[in-house]
Formats: structure tokens, C-alpha cells, sequence
């Protein structure tokens, strides 16, 4: 086990998920996961960089969760595949999926996953390096109010 496979692990990346994130060959990925070769320190930092990016956007879709009505019914919108999740700024849907996931664990109330190809999205570019356009997913409340995971 290596500190890089545990992140890769955390983040919800698969090898090849990695792979295309850094840029690099799969067996690349595959020699830091297995000790042969150790993973850059940038490499390192930019997990890290994706962890913290998920737990801010689940704590942020938390606290919007928090603000609605008694039984509300919470939809989380996810990426049905990579273009989409890239689209939305999330290296790959592995990676926004690890998010939704943060959320379903501490929601603490039923929530129901649709396709995010049916709901809206927003820019922010004050989030850091990740991408530019986050939107990972939106809270749809059956109240008829719709307000952004962050």
C-alpha cells in the first residue's frame, strides 16, 4: 500500500481515472500504486487538491440540504459519464460521484440520485485549480426551489 493508492482510493479514482488526470501512461500510475516508483509530490498534492474539493462541495450541498423544508424531497444530480463530468469541472464522474457519495453518507434524510443531464448548472470561478466551472450537482426540492450544491 502506498500513500498514492490510499488518495487515489479516497478520491474515487480508478488507475486509469489517474491516468488521464496527470497526464501520464497507465503503467505509470500503476508503478506508483504499487511502490516501484514514488508519485511526484505534485502529483501527491494534486490528490490532495481533489480531496479537499469534494469534502468543501459535499459540506456545501450539507449546508444547502440543511435549509430545506421538512420533508423535501432531495435529488442529487450526477455526471453519467466523463465528458459530462469534465464539463461540469470534475476531472472525471468517479471523482463527482466520491462527492455525492460524501453526501449521501452525512445527509442524514432520503435522497434520490437522478441523471444530472436533467437538472441546471451554475459557474463559480472563485474555486481553485480543479477547473474553472464546478457545478457537480443540484439540490431540485419538490417545493418547486432550486438552489445549487455550490
Amino acid at each position: 500500500m502506498t500513500p498514492y493508492r490510499l488518495l487515489l482510493s479516497r478520491v474515487g479514482l480508478s488507475q486509469a481515472d489517474a491516468a488521464a488526470l496527470h497526464d501520464v501512461r497507465l503503467d505509470t500510475v500503476k508503478s506508483w500504486c504499487a511502490g516501484r516508483n514514488p508519485a511526484p509530490a505534485g502529483v501527491i498534492a494534486n490528490l490532495r487538491a481533489l480531496y479537499a474539493f469534494q469534502r468543501r462541495a459535499a459540506d456545501e450541498a450539507l449546508a444547502l440540504a440543511a435549509k430545506a423544508p421538512e420533508g423535501a424531497e432531495i435529488e442529487l444530480g450526477y455526471a453519467v459519464d466523463d465528458a459530462e463530468a469534465q464539463a461540469l469541472g470534475w476531472p472525471c464522474a468517479a471523482a463527482q460521484h466520491a462527492s455525492l457519495g460524501m453526501v449521501v453518507a452525512r445527509l442524514g434524510r432520503p435522497a434520490r440520485l437522478v441523471p444530472r443531464r436533467v437538472s441546471i448548472f451554475c459557474q463559480l470561478d472563485h474555486l481553485p485549480d480543479i477547473r474553472k466551472m464546478v457545478s457537480a450537482c443540484f439540490f431540485l426540492l419538490t417545493l418547486g426551489t432550486i438552489g445549487p450544491m455550490f
